[in-house]
């Protein structure tokens, strides 16, 4: 139930925030300090916990039977290279998890605190649409994410473009996805009007629906195309998919022409979500790349609705959207938390009882996590 109550609190600091027309500072980092908490003591938690497990012993052995510069020849090498450190520091598996979530989160804390100012709402739409299925999921990609939020947008506002690239080329190290951050300077000043915007996203829509594989057609690189085939997945809920997908852009439209004009950041936010949903649309065919790409533009929905209710003249129609999205959320969160419990193949919980398990209660991880791992018999 811990996830189900930490979502009703951010849920009710959002509403409490809206009433009150005025940002809770405390609210918002009695939140923020509840997730940091959830992520760094978390044990078996998430679909690759132990999959992260085998890259830290793995990358001992190659350490002990190679050299250090063997990392080099890994996928992801910086990531290894962050393993080989923890284990140079004679630091446990659990420990170095902790630092590495630790960190992951705090990069976050200067868009949420000072971009977003400490509202509540990009919190919850973070909590409710990013934490399960990155920051629990995928821990390297959940860094680069923090990255590109934490790092790279607050540079890019700054026109520093020699420190983004940078920043963009040493965390491909980390997780190869984030290159297309590369893009984000380019879209941002982009002055489309919201008619040629639906046209695109119309027509990439019957991209999605015709589920068209040409990426496997393109000349790629050796490690790139194998890279690819590795996430090359088929969902069997592709027109949910679809839907969830579009419905995600559709607000966007209802948000006068004038405003965006008016409000260069709110027109940057538009321009990068339906950026990454005509990103999504390419490469529907292979779902979880697809997912994989999006996701750094997905990430500013929270922004857009902060823009939206503290930075331009509040309207009725903006109450309609924050509460589309909220609506978005109640589907992404339970979607989540079954597809983490398909994934880790849990027992004796459900959707609402699904338990957060820790590093202080082993007994919780052999009462619900798989029997499947072999992990589960060391305890």
């Amino acid at each position: 139930m811990l996830y189900w109550s930490v979502f009703l609190f951010l849920l009710f600091g959002v509403f409490a925030e809206l009433k009150k027309k005025k940002i809770n500072l405390t609210f918002f980092h009695a939140g923020f300090f509840i997730i940091l908490l959830m992520l760094t003591l978390r044990q078996g938690q998430g679909q690759d916990y132990y999959n992260y497990l085998e890259i830290y012993k793995e990358t001992e052995s190659i350490v002990n039977t190679a050299s250090p510069l063997a990392l080099f020849a890994c996928r992801d090498p910086l990531y290894y290279f962050f393993n080989w450190f923890a284990i140079l520091l004679g630091l446990p598996f659990e420990v170095f998890n902790a630092i590495f979530s630790f960190i992951t989160i705090i990069l976050l804390y200067p868009f949420l605190n000072k971009i977003c100012r400490g509202s509540m709402i990009p919190l919850f739409i973070f909590y409710a649409t990013l934490i399960l299925p990155y920051y629990f999921n995928a821990q390297r990609q959940a860094l680069t994410i923090s990255i590109s939020l934490g790092v790279l947008f607050p540079l890019m506002l700054k026109k520093r473009y020699w420190s983004y690239y940078l920043t963009i080329l040493i965390f491909t190290l980390v997780h190869s996805s984030i290159i297309i951050c590369g893009i984000f300077p380019f879209i941002q000043n982009l002055r489309i009007n919201k008619k040629f915007w639906a046209i695109a996203c119309a027509f990439c829509t019957l991209i999605m629906l015709v589920n068209f594989d040409w990426i496997s057609l393109l000349p790629l690189p050796g490690f790139l195309k194998e890279r690819a085939m590795n996430y090359t997945t088929a969902t069997d809920n592709r027109i949910f998919a679809v839907v969830i997908r579009v419905l995600a852009i559709f607000p966007l439209f209802l948000v006068p022409e004038s405003v965006y004009n008016s409000n260069h950041s709110l027109r940057r936010c538009r321009n990068l979500l339906l950026s990454g949903f005509i990103l999504y649309s390419l490469l529907a065919s292979n779902d979880l790349i697809a997912s994989r790409m999006q996701i750094y533009f997905r990430a500013f929905e929270g922004y857009f609705l902060f823009i939206l209710f503290w930075e331009t003249a509040l309207k009725k129609v903006y109450y309609v959207i924050g509460a589309f999205y909220l609506g978005l959320s109640l589907i992404y969160f339970p979607k989540d938390i079954h597809a983490s419990m398909e994934q880790g193949a849990y027992e004796n919980c459900n959707i609402l009882t699904y338990p957060y398990l820790n590093v202080f209660d082993d007994d919780s991880v052999i009462k619900y996590y798989r029997k499947d791992t072999g992990y589960v018999q060391q305890f």
